[in-house]
């Protein structure tokens, strides 16, 4: 019987930081340092992270990067998705002009 080797990255949260990754956050989508797409989430990672996500789990390749910021309350979180959008005018997003 031949032995593989098993790869996998570890980490390990606290439980006080659960609520962080399952709470209100924004995730800004790179790719090679260009904003590809802004968007917010009540629910964590579940969001941008699920298969039923419109746009983010079908096109990321390996040298993507996401960035994930957290927030208090989701009202924060939508603010700052919505100005980041309207200042960084990400590729996928849709945006309207209002000039």
């Amino acid at each position: 019987m031949s032995e593989e080797m098993i790869l996998y990255t570890k980490k390990t949260y606290e439980f006080s930081e659960l609520n962080r990754i399952t709470g209100p956050l924004v995730y800004i989508w790179y790719r090679l340092g260009v904003c590809m797409y802004v968007g917010s989430s009540r629910v964590g990672l579940i969001r941008p992270l699920g298969i039923g996500h419109k746009t983010l789990p079908h096109v990321w390749t390996t040298t993507d990067t996401l960035e994930v910021l957290y927030f208090t309350t989701a009202v924060e979180a939508l603010k700052f998705e919505r100005e980041y959008i309207a200042e960084y005018a990400p590729k996928l997003n849709k945006v309207e002009c209002t000039k």
